[in-house]
């Protein structure tokens, strides 16, 4: 348990108290991003709780700020008229916010582009090219920015890492047709319009996905990819698997997760901490999910040592006596399926597999009856062959042969003893 013990040490959680009047009820489907020492909300779906048995609910486009060193929040203002919108996607480049997609006010699935100059306080519709990436509206997506620092010596000195990878990287979604999508697409704000591009990669693709999380892991260069919900797959239709996208090559990259296994979720939130993946919240097919923080470790490396670490071994409390704790050995499944065989089969183990199969007793018993029925004129037939053959003997005995008698046929056994005899000899096999 030192890994976790390290992580728990070093992060807890705390309670931050907002000013209530400014917080304005409940709300979900919004869009967080952090500038410089501070977080901005925007829009989203405000819940309000009127009496016991209403609550309200809006589709709203106001813009708070939270101070994450003081812990105050604050609402901007705001000049421009902004559609209010619920599921988009927002990322702060420089002083700008730009938000993406999401749903308004008619239900309607929205594909525009806007941005918000933090400075100015100031909205401004963003033009873009004609672009097909998302022509039924998109909701429920994700987006991560990927840009790299030209100010770093390492990658100035790096010949192999390449900087045309760099912008607004949007992966799924949910468009007003109901398809969920599995596309990878890029929004290049450095041209003037703005210009969508759908990205070639290469190996296998994640599925189609919505409410996904998804995050840009600057350290190893590669956009992490988790969670979500596709009902088109099963009834449940929550996802648990993760997925990796090399920004230097375009490869998807399909990660195995080991460790503590948990149900898929949907509508969680995900954050990359050095080589970690901390995920919290979420719901599923039995609701809302428990506080729980996963932690993900991305490097392979620390994440073989860290599994080792996390090995729980349970001891007998209060005993005196002397415990080893031995190895089982796992046996092969076709080995036990044998084992099993031997045991139900007739003969024994270590008979050879290679002996005719048995006659059943029923077909031997038939048999034994049909010979008793012809067994009364068989009799006289053998009297009279004794006769004739007394009477040769007689004969050749008084010339001076010495030939032996005929041998006596046996008495046959009777039925009921046959019968007693092969259920004996069925049971010892």
């Amino acid at each position: 348990m030192q890994g976790i013990n390290k992580i728990v040490e070093k992060y807890k959680w705390n309670q931050i108290k907002l000013d209530e009047k400014s917080s304005n009820g409940y709300r979900g489907n919004h869009s967080a991003a952090i500038y410089k020492n501070f977080m901005i909300i925007f829009g989203g779906e405000v819940h309000q709780v009127i009496n016991d048995k209403r609550i309200s609910s809006e589709i709203t486009s106001d813009i708070k700020i939270v101070n994450l060193i003081t812990n105050e929040l604050k609402v901007l203002k705001q000049t421009g008229i902004i559609p209010p919108r619920k599921c988009h996607i927002a990322e702060v480049i420089g002083r700008n916010m730009i938000v993406q997609g999401g749903i308004d006010l008619k239900g309607q699935y929205l594909r525009d582009v806007i941005a918000y100059d933090i400075v100015t306080q100031r909205w401004s519709q963003v033009l873009t090219e004609q672009h097909v990436c998302f022509p039924d509206g998109v909701a429920f997506h994700k987006s991560c920015a990927v840009f790299h620092n030209t100010q770093i010596e390492l990658y100035k000195n790096d010949p192999e890492v390449k900087f045309n990878y760099q912008g607004v990287f949007i992966f799924g979604g949910f468009d007003k047709n109901g398809h969920y999508l599995d596309k990878l697409i890029k929004i290049d704000i450095t041209t003037k319009p703005i210009n969508f591009e759908q990205v070639q990669t290469k190996g296998l693709s994640p599925i189609g996905r919505c409410q996904h999380s998804m995050n840009y892991l600057e350290q190893y260069q590669v956009i992490v990819i988790y969670g979500g919900k596709n009902d088109d797959l099963n009834i449940n239709g929550f996802l648990n698997d993760i997925h990796l996208l090399d920004m230097k090559s375009l490869t998807w990259i399909s990660v195995e997760i080991k460790g503590f296994q948990v149900a898929g979720r949907c509508g969680h939130s995900a954050a990359c901490i050095d080589s970690k993946l901390y995920i919290f919240g979420g719901c599923n097919y039995s609701g809302f999910l428990k506080s729980d923080l996963l932690v993900i470790e991305l490097d392979p490396i620390s994440a073989q040592q860290f599994g080792q670490q996390d090995v729980v071994v349970e001891k007998p409390i209060k005993s005196q006596l002397k415990v080893t704790f031995k190895k089982q050995i796992h046996k092969d499944h076709l080995t036990e399926i044998k084992e099993k065989i031997d045991q139900i089969c007739l003969r024994p183990q270590k008979q050879s597999l290679f002996l005719p199969k048995p006659r059943r007793l029923s077909d031997l018993l038939n048999s034994l009856n049909l010979k008793e029925l012809i067994q009364p004129n068989q009799q006289e037939k053998d009297k009279d062959k004794e006769k004739d053959k007394e009477k040769d003997q007689q004969q050749k005995s008084s010339r001076g042969s010495n030939r032996q008698s005929p041998r006596k046929e046996t008495p046959r056994m009777p039925i009921k003893n046959i019968k007693r005899t092969m259920t004996t000899i069925v049971n010892s096999n």
